[in-house]
């Protein structure tokens, strides 16, 4: 009897000291798998930078969920797949992992870049200021924080701050043709041409591959008036596209992504330049053939009744006339170019009645109050357009 109780009484310390011995082992065991499953990971992660430097995009942002399955604590891995699939925009999937990495403890450069880019999406445009400013103090080195904060700015309707911010750092970036051209696209939005050309002739220079900066500068060129600086350019551009049929160049932006210049841009510039520098009939081969294939463009009809002005074939302005207002009923401009061609195919006093009910019709307009002034003396020119 007493055996039996000194061997029920051994059986609990007999398992605690299996119990003290199997545990060091198992634990020893799970490090070492969760060091195997860490440098899987690191692996994967590697992998998937290699491919995105390739431009295998979705090969990279497989490799990399990868990477997260292999690591789920490693709030890079997260941080960096969530700005991928933004950018190839997955949403959904790139603020669930926003999400985890921030419970993560998520709190750098990379995190908030990427948390600004998911505000931009969601409309929230001061958030993602604040985040883009997160970014840039903890990453001063990366240019595409400083963009993205410019850019922002710019959105939320602070462009003087996102100029002065460029103005500052321009020279930290040795002058960056990314941030040169930021600084132009803002001047134009504040007026300030001069400063635009200055921006875009030196981006010129800095940059081998620069026919996308040629195409910004030479529409510049057109709306300050500079047309023979723009026609050699927009000559070019007008040709390639015909040849190669291409409908839009991509144009860099400040976020490596690209603004999209349609071809139609440069058909109606260089139209704009033959019509303002005397070869209206050029500018009337031009459009016709724009607007085969493009009947809907507005814009090019206002163009093309121009150059029918210029050229004094009234009746056929006014079948252009008559086209883009089907197109873009609403615009006043072609009211006063309508009472522009009664002036010429029917007189000033005609012309003038109906000027007076398109001033009555759009009082704040301008243009119309100064043709109204116009017809009571002579008709010289063809009203501008907005």
């Amino acid at each position: 009897m007493g055996f039996v109780i000194r061997c029920l009484t051994c059986v609990p310390l007999a398992i605690a000291i299996v119990g003290c011995e199997t545990t060091p082992h198992q634990t020893q065991q799970a490090l070492a798998e969760q060091r195997w499953q860490q440098v899987r990971g690191e692996v994967k992660y590697q992998l998937a930078m290699q491919q995105r430097e390739k431009g295998r995009v979705d090969d990279a942002i497989s490799s990399l969920t990868e990477a997260v399955t292999l690591s789920p604590e490693d709030a890079v891995y997260r941080t960096t797949l969530a700005t991928w699939l933004l950018e190839s925009g997955q949403i959904p999937e790139a603020t669930r992992q926003l999400q985890t990495a921030e419970t993560l403890g998520a709190s750098s450069a990379a995190y908030h870049y990427a948390s600004g880019l998911l505000a931009e999406r969601r409309g929230a445009g001061e958030e993602a200021v604040g985040h883009f400013e997160a970014a840039f103090a903890g990453e001063r080195s990366n240019i595409d924080h400083l963009t993205a904060l410019v850019e922002s700015l710019v959105t939320v309707g602070r462009p003087a701050e996102a100029r002065s911010l460029v103005d500052e750092h321009l020279n930290d970036f040795d002058r960056a043709v990314k941030l040169l051209v930021i600084r132009a696209t803002i001047a134009e939005l504040q007026g300030d041409d001069a400063q635009a050309d200055r921006d875009y002739t030196e981006a010129r220079a800095r940059c081998e591959d620069a026919s996308w900066l040629d195409e910004r500068h030479a529409l510049l060129w057109v709306r300050t008036g500079a047309y023979a600086k723009a026609m050699p350019v927009l000559k070019t551009l007008v040709s390639s596209q015909r040849t190669n049929d291409i409908g839009s160049s991509a144009v860099p932006d400040g976020r490596g992504g690209s603004d999209v210049v349609s071809s139609a841009q440069w058909v109606r510039a260089l139209a704009t330049c033959h019509n303002r520098t005397g070869t209206p009939d050029q500018a009337r081969r031009l459009l016709y053939d724009h607007l085969e294939s493009t009947p809907t463009d507005g814009r090019a009809w206002w163009l093309l009744a121009e150059a029918h002005v210029r050229l004094g074939e009234w009746h056929a302005a006014q079948r252009c006339v008559d086209r883009g207002r089907q197109i873009a009923s609403d615009r006043p401009e072609w009211a006063l170019l309508q009472a522009y061609l009664i002036a010429r195919t029917e007189g000033s006093a005609e012309a003038s009645e109906y000027a007076t009910r398109v001033a009555d019709e759009h009082p704040d307009f301008e243009p119309a109050q100064f043709m109204l002034q116009a017809l009571t003396g002579n008709v010289r020119d063809v009203p501008a357009s907005r």
